[in-house]
């Protein structure tokens, strides 16, 4: 048997056709992210296809004779080689597809093949190369791409990542990244997230201001600098602790320091990209 104790109302418990969304209704802006919401909204709503921006297919070749692979041993000379991995989250990260991840030698003729074939590849949309970029007399990405009229070589006035390099294989555009970790992940949140984003159409990430909290630091005139950073939910922001890549694994935000500015003060405000 079955009580009913309580009046029923009209319409209670009842899901109208239109609640959630009605014929002509607009579920999502152009340039909006396909989020799984979104996703099920449009599904909800009939919708069997939805046109897309295209993930960028990346393919990241990190540069050097003195660099080892995982699990190896360094010798005298070497080193753990680690730009490959960063530059290939950070791809991941901001939207790409990473279908190529190599690692190069400073053997000129080496490096000219294996861009030949990244070229070549229909997987590849984009290379990412680091290091072989600076001033030094066997810069091995300067070597072969330099005679190439499509690429274009200069030291920006930031610090850190000065060097860089942009230019188009065959079909196939590079950007050449320097090869210090941190000029690498520092060019990469600057200079080339900000045009991935547009390429999957979504809206410029502004920098955020915020109070400077730590010690008086001095900084170099002539050069916006890119200093590692902790920013709070406060809306302050304190120097990263550690040096390079610790102080650069603490962090979670830039402050961007202008080229005439020399020092920074507790107080100042100052402008933060949020990594």
């Amino acid at each position: 048997r079955v009580v009913v104790s309580q009046e029923p109302v009209a319409g209670q418990h009842v899901r109208p056709r239109g609640e959630d969304a009605r014929a002509g209704d607009v579920l999502a802006p152009a340039g909006a992210l396909l989020t799984p919401a979104l996703l099920a909204l449009a599904r909800s709503a009939g919708c069997a296809e939805v046109e897309v921006l295209a993930r960028t297919r990346v393919a990241v070749v990190s540069t050097g004779s003195e660099l080892t692979e995982p699990g190896v041993t360094p010798g005298a000379a070497g080193i753990h080689e680690s730009n490959s991995a960063m530059v290939a989250a950070l791809a991941a990260e901001s939207g790409c597809e990473v279908t190529r991840v190599r690692t190069c030698s400073d053997d000129a003729a080496e490096l000219e093949s294996l861009l030949g074939e990244l070229d070549a590849a229909a997987d590849v949309d984009l290379v990412l190369t680091t290091g072989g970029v600076s001033q030094g007399a066997f810069e091995v990405v300067k070597q072969v791409c330099g005679p190439l009229p499509t690429f274009t070589f200069s030291h920006l006035a930031m610090q850190p990542g000065g060097p860089q390099g942009l230019g188009r294989l065959v079909y196939t555009p590079v950007v050449c990244l320097p090869g210090t970790p941190v000029g690498a992940f520092v060019s990469f949140a600057v200079l080339v997230r900000p045009a991935l984003d547009v390429l999957h159409g979504l809206p410029p990430r502004g920098a955020k201001r915020a109070a400077y909290v730590g010690p008086t630091r001095r900084t170099r005139v002539g050069k916006v600098q890119f200093l590692t950073a902790v920013h709070t939910p406060e809306g302050a922001v304190s120097p990263a602790r550690g040096h390079h890549l610790s102080a650069l694994a603490a962090a979670n935000a830039l402050i961007e320091v202008p080229e005439r500015v020399d020092r920074l003060v507790e107080g100042d405000v100052v402008a933060v990209h949020l990594l």
